[in-house]
């Protein structure tokens, strides 16, 4: 990536040797920054179509899990049947897949944020891809085991009050929901396709619809490793520019300062 949206802007300092002075003296750790940012800047549209992606995972697992709910379901220890199952199944799937993403992103944030700041911890999971995809990869394990075990301990410790009010929550909202009288047409299709639909083709079907979070989250994923593949590359390029402009400009000012001198 080059530097151009980073050098342009020294184009200010032209005259100004206060501000030429200082950009010599920016230190790496300023230089890191400003190439981490430009690198993070320009991999962002990309960066916005992946967070998309991770977003739709868990919209995805609702509505496929709905549509593959059948019988009964459970919901805050309340059990439903007919619509509200398919809701409260698609519901609880999608749920399950915010809390993953939702702890994964975190960690990214948390890494992003390490990353920018310290030199050393960058080079580390640079240098040490196992060892960071193990620890990145227990941690998250760590996290998404204890988090709802103490979850569900919590809830367990509300009195029966507060539990008998939520359950005739969950059975008034599910009675609503049952009562909602499908299309007619979508009945007719439904009917439809599930007599002249081979078995073949049903069973493929769902089996895609199952996996259809899990290869939307693939995709996502795959997308990210790429992108930050490219963000690496271009931040070491984006340093080596800055530091190659910074040479230069201090070059400059000496051959400035010994001219003075001559003079």
């Amino acid at each position: 990536m080059q530097v151009s949206a980073i050098s342009s802007s020294a184009q200010n300092f032209t005259g100004k040797r206060t501000n030429i002075d200082q950009v010599i003296h920016w230190d790496d750790n300023d230089l890191r920054e400003m190439a981490f940012d430009a690198a993070l800047k320009k991999d962002e549209k990309r960066r916005r179509n992946i967070k998309r992606l991770y977003y739709a995972v868990p919209l995805v697992g609702g509505l496929t899990t709905a549509a593959l709910t059948r019988g009964k379901s459970t919901i805050l220890s309340r059990e439903v049947s007919g619509l509200s199952a398919k809701v409260a199944g698609g519901l609880k799937e999608a749920g399950y897949w915010t809390f993953l993403l939702g702890t994964a992103m975190l960690g990214g944030i948390g890494i992003n944020a390490a990353s920018k700041k310290s030199e050393k911890f960058r080079e580390f999971r640079r240098n040490h891809p196992v060892l960071t995809f193990i620890s990145d990869v227990g941690l998250f394990v760590a996290a998404t085991s204890l988090i709802p075990v103490g979850a569900k301990k919590l809830y367990a410790k509300l009195k029966p009050d507060h539990l008998n009010k939520i359950g005739k929550g969950v059975d008034s909202i599910a009675g609503h929901i049952n009562s909602i009288k499908k299309p007619k047409f979508m009945k007719n299709w439904g009917d439809f396709l599930s007599i002249h639909t081979p078995d073949w083709v049903k069973s493929l079907g769902e089996t895609v619809l199952a996996f259809a979070p899990h290869i939307t989250l693939a995709s996502a994923f795959i997308s990210s490793v790429r992108s930050d593949a490219r963000a690496t590359r271009d931040f070491y390029n984006n340093y080596a520019g800055l530091k190659e402009f910074q040479h230069r400009l201090a070059t400059a000012r000496v051959d400035e300062l010994k001219r003075a001198q001559e003079d």
